[in-house]
């Protein structure tokens, strides 16, 4: 005997045999969380990446005989419509990536305008960037309140995590022309995010509902002065909005032919790289910007971090016989740098790899000056 189901039951049953999120509810969700996310509104993904997701989206409901969203039958239409205007104004996507800030509780977004084809390797996220970022957010302490400059910055992705953590000063470095176009393009879009997170911030706090009394002392005269207690809060409050403030730079730096003044005068207290030693023709040059950041006699840096995966074992051993040739003024040591704060696509996963493990897919490491701070602290 079959069932036979009739009137508001066949509701009910189908809506409980249907998947949740074919549901009109979990499309409503959908559409507001995604795409009228203001980041992805004001910095789009790539066109196929926002089609792949829309067409998924409505063939799975469709599939599951349920009603289309209209607002998901609208981007569709629109992202029909905009396929060759987004093909003629070029390949420049832009990718943002959640993580978990250096408290391990708040979230932070990072945004980067990228490239989907190989026309300039400046414009790719590489995968060093991502496991250099993590070990940032892992030790905000090492970069908070300092004097920052990364080398081969490229799209910025790991200047503009280090922004998250209040360095005093960050020079976002790199050669050509166009990177480095892109590059301050990129840190200006962080920079407008991380003030309008620390502006909110400040709203919220300056709010009346929020706002504590100060307590003051009285002089003798009956003018109110502020104790001592209130005067080392008032300095100390003063001088972490004075860090917000980060003093951000995109400069030039040919590695092949650099002027020892340019890093004396960037000054720098840590180094960062990130996939930088992926030509043997570049590692020379690269080491002895890293030198000249670690001994010249005005230099305040003690400390360089660098990530990279091992694609080629040659040309990882040329690097490591470049360290040899400047053991007497640089020690060097492989750390486990695994990512954990990124939200990304699972392929990227992949980099999680033992530094230890020469022979790995990848690995990453630090390199110092003797006396510098311990990178694990």
């Amino acid at each position: 005997m079959k069932n036979v189901i009739f009137g508001s039951d066949y509701g009910h049953v189908a809506s409980t045999l249907v998947p949740m999120w074919w549901q009109l509810a979990f499309q409503d969700l959908f559409v507001n969380k995604v795409l009228e996310d203001p980041i992805a509104r004001k910095y789009p993904p790539s066109h196929d990446y926002r089609s792949e997701w829309v067409n998924m989206m409505i063939d799975g409901v469709t599939n599951a005989k349920c009603e289309v969203h209209p607002l998901l039958l609208k981007e569709q239409e629109a992202l029909l419509r905009s396929r060759h205007d987004d093909a003629a104004a070029g390949d420049a996507p832009y990718r943002s990536y959640d993580f978990t800030r250096h408290d391990g509780e708040s979230k932070g977004t990072v945004t980067v305008q990228t490239t989907s084809s190989f026309s300039n390797i400046g414009f790719w996220i590489w995968p060093g960037a991502f496991t250099l970022a993590e070990y940032v957010l892992s030790h905000p302490k090492l970069f908070h309140g300092k004097r920052v400059l990364e080398l081969g910055a490229g799209t910025g992705l790991t200047s503009s995590v280090v922004l998250s953590v209040q360095p005093k000063t960050l020079t976002a470095t790199d050669f050509e022309a166009l990177t480095l176009k892109r590059l301050e393009h990129n840190l200006q879009i962080n920079v407008d995010m991380e003030d309008n997170l620390n502006h909110n911030h400040n709203h919220n706090n300056n709010n009346s509902d929020n706002k504590k009394p100060t307590h003051t002392k009285e002089n003798e005269e009956g003018v109110g002065v502020e104790g001592e207690e209130e005067k080392e809060k008032k300095q100390g409050s003063e001088k972490e909005r004075d860090l917000k403030k980060t003093d951000v730079k995109v400069v030039k730096l040919d590695w092949f032919d650099f002027k020892p003044s340019l890093i004396a005068q960037i000054d720098p207290e840590i180094v960062i790289g990130a996939d930088l030693c992926y030509s043997p023709d570049l590692i020379s040059p690269l080491m002895n910007v890293i030198e000249t950041c670690l001994t010249q006699a005005t230099s305040s840096c003690k400390m360089v971090i660098m990530s990279f995966p091992i694609r080629n074992q040659s040309t990882h051993q040329v690097f490591e016989q470049e360290l040899k040739k400047r053991s007497s003024v640089i020690t060097a040591r492989y750390v486990d740098l695994a990512p954990r704060r990124f939200q990304r696509e699972k392929k990227m996963t992949k980099l999680k790899t033992k530094a230890s493990d020469r022979s790995g897919a990848g690995s990453t490491g630090s390199t110092g000056g003797s006396g510098g701070e311990d990178p694990d602290d």
